[in-house]
């Protein structure tokens, strides 16, 4: 059941969660998995990036070796992909979608996209509300250990906008880059979010981006 993605999380007791949670750490690719993700908030001066994304696309998992670690990345794919994840998303989220969103919630276009993300020193990201392609983004962390716990995504608010200067923002909270732990919000013009730019000798900062676009044929960011 695992390989197909069929897990029933009423069926799935914390003990579990925490198990399946630490075989996924162990069984992230190697970086010839990835691919580099240029962002204009880090590039670096020989024009390379500090980030490297991996989409987990039907297309691509078939590269990850054969085994374990592409059956549990396989299925954690094809769970974000769940009808009944993406309605727990959404009734959970229901306050921030209805500020872009009135037909009912089942009937809502949401089209999960996940992908690994390998962050390392000098990566930022400027606050940022989203595109509007997408209806939900979120972050699922896999720190190496607790001396990360700082490296999370920071939220923010705009103060007001004076004309004709670039718009402010105040960090209200950086969510702690704990194992198990992330979020996922939902895409509004008040979503801000980003990253400070991370410290010399960090480590590397994985993560699962969960990202729910509303076009079906929509890849990558």
């Amino acid at each position: 059941r695992l390989a197909a993605g069929e897990i029933d999380a009423s069926d799935v007791d914390e003990e579990t969660f925490e198990t399946l949670y630490e075989e996924l750490l162990a069984h992230l690719p190697d970086d010839d998995f990835y691919e580099p993700l240029i962002h204009k908030d880090s590039v670096r001066e020989d024009g390379s990036s500090p980030r490297i994304q991996a989409p987990l696309s039907e297309e691509r998992l078939p590269l990850l070796p054969a085994g374990r670690g592409r059956d549990l990345w396989t299925a954690a794919t094809r769970a974000t992909q769940d009808p009944t994840v993406k309605l727990a998303l959404l009734r959970k989220l229901e306050p921030g979608i209805r500020e872009r969103y009135s037909e009912p919630l089942e009937e809502i276009e949401a089209y999960s996209r996940p992908a690994l993300n390998r962050d390392v020193s000098g990566y930022r990201i400027l606050p940022h509300p989203d595109t509007k392609a997408k209806v939900m983004s979120g972050l699922i962390y896999f720190p190496l250990d607790a001396s990360q716990t700082g490296l999370g995504t920071s939220l923010y608010t705009r103060r007001r906008k004076i004309p004709g200067l670039k718009p402010r923002f105040e960090n209200v909270a950086t969510v702690p880059f704990a194992g198990n732990h992330g979020l996922v919000f939902a895409v509004t013009k008040r979503s801000f979010h980003g990253r400070e730019p991370l410290p010399e000798n960090c480590g590397t900062r994985n993560y699962l981006a969960l990202t729910y676009y509303n076009d079906p044929t929509r890849r990558g960011y």
